[in-house]
């Protein structure tokens, strides 16, 4: 029996549907790995010539400490940028564990002059889980947890919850907060609201299309005191 172009046509639709799907992805990793090359290319080069500056005054133990830290954050951006070229899209089974990733972020951020003015709080269980891949959350939460270091006056808090099927992870600073009619403008790539520098316009945007390679969401909202970033991951099973 010869189909019908009835019947074959749902199956044709459903394939571009699929190959629409990825096309979308292979385009938002691209941007990733664009959003990522671009940010990191300018303090590659300082310090670069900051390794060669101590070499020259004879500092080889520091420069050769400073060129190992330079040379793993060159091979971040490369398996970042081969994760791209390969057109991927995100695992199912992918998960890791919140508050140690979390804790993570928070140490190398407290140790930056701003980091080391503000207390932290991290409100995660040990084993709270979210279906996320390590890598990914930990990009999600620098970016974030960099933000709200920038304008906090005194706190930063991270708090992962499971409600409805899903996983909710937040980041609330005690900041002033952004202006209502701006919180859609933070989320678009390139765009700065604030005017104190060391941004590039691009973390919320990342975290954006990170979120939603996972099917999730991202909600911006004043708090009471400060600004309130929510994450939405759909629970797997």
């Amino acid at each position: 029996l010869i189909s019908s172009p009835s019947e074959v046509q749902p199956l044709a639709d459903e394939i571009n549907r699929l190959l629409d799907a990825q096309e979308k992805a292979l385009s938002r990793a691209r941007s990733r790995a664009t959003d990522l090359a671009h940010g990191l290319k300018t303090p590659l080069q300082v310090l670069s010539a900051d390794i060669r500056t101590l070499r020259k005054k004879g500092e080889s133990d520091l420069a050769d400490e400073i060129e190992k830290s330079a040379s793993a954050i060159r091979r971040h951006v490369e398996r970042e940028l081969a994760r791209a070229r390969l057109a991927p899209g995100v695992s199912g089974d992918a998960a890791c564990l919140v508050r140690e990733v979390a804790s993570g972020v928070v140490a190398v951020v407290k140790r930056t002059p701003r980091g080391r003015q503000l207390s932290f709080v991290i409100d995660a269980a040990e084993d709270f889980i979210a279906p996320v891949d390590e890598g990914d959350l930990s990009e999600i939460l620098g970016n974030l947890v960099e933000n709200a270091t920038r304008f906090a006056s005194s706190a930063v808090h991270v708090s992962a919850s499971a409600s409805a099927g899903e996983v909710i992870i937040k980041v609330v600073d005690d900041g002033p907060g952004i202006p209502e009619a701006a919180l859609h403008a933070a989320l678009v790539r390139g765009v700065q609201l604030d005017s104190k520098g060391g941004g590039n316009g691009l973390g919320l945007a990342i975290v954006s299309d990170i979120v939603e390679a996972y099917g999730g969401r991202l909600e911006m909202a004043n708090a009471n005191s400060g600004l309130a970033v929510t994450i939405h991951l759909p629970r797997h099973g």
